[in-house]
């Protein structure tokens, strides 16, 4: 793969995390009112998943195809498994810790786990062969 279909993947794919990053803000936002943070997350990640994996694999991938989804759906949710263990890893260090505010954490916590998932999913989930 070139630099520039890399960049081209990557633009892709940060358009479409910004849709699935837009409803899991919003989500945890809401419920962080209600419930502790690390519910409020794991309730935003739970719903966007299905949002995700449409996304990254008809978008960013173009995967049009119905060849091998079952078995890409498996591989993307232990991505957004280990993105959520990433994820409140994250959020226990930024707010339980350091203190910062929800937003704040929320920014920097999305800027690792995107771009680790972005690895897996290139390398692993919808790798083409």
């Amino acid at each position: 793969m070139t630099l520039r279909q890399l960049a081209s993947l990557f633009s892709r794919y940060l358009a479409s995390g910004a849709a699935t990053t837009l409803t899991a803000y919003v989500i945890f936002m809401v419920a962080a009112i209600f419930v502790h943070y690390a519910l409020a997350s794991f309730l935003a990640w739970t719903m966007t998943i299905p949002v995700g994996f449409a996304l990254n694999r008809k978008f960013t991938f173009r995967i049009g195809t119905a060849d091998r989804r079952a078995m890409q759906f498996l591989k993307f949710c232990a991505g957004a498994v280990l993105q959520l263990v990433l994820n409140e890893a994250c959020l226990f260090v930024f707010i339980g810790q350091l203190e910062l505010s929800k937003t704040m954490a929320f920014v920097l916590t999305l800027a690792i786990t995107a771009t680790v998932n972005f690895a897996f999913l290139a390398m692993y989930a919808f790798r083409q062969r």
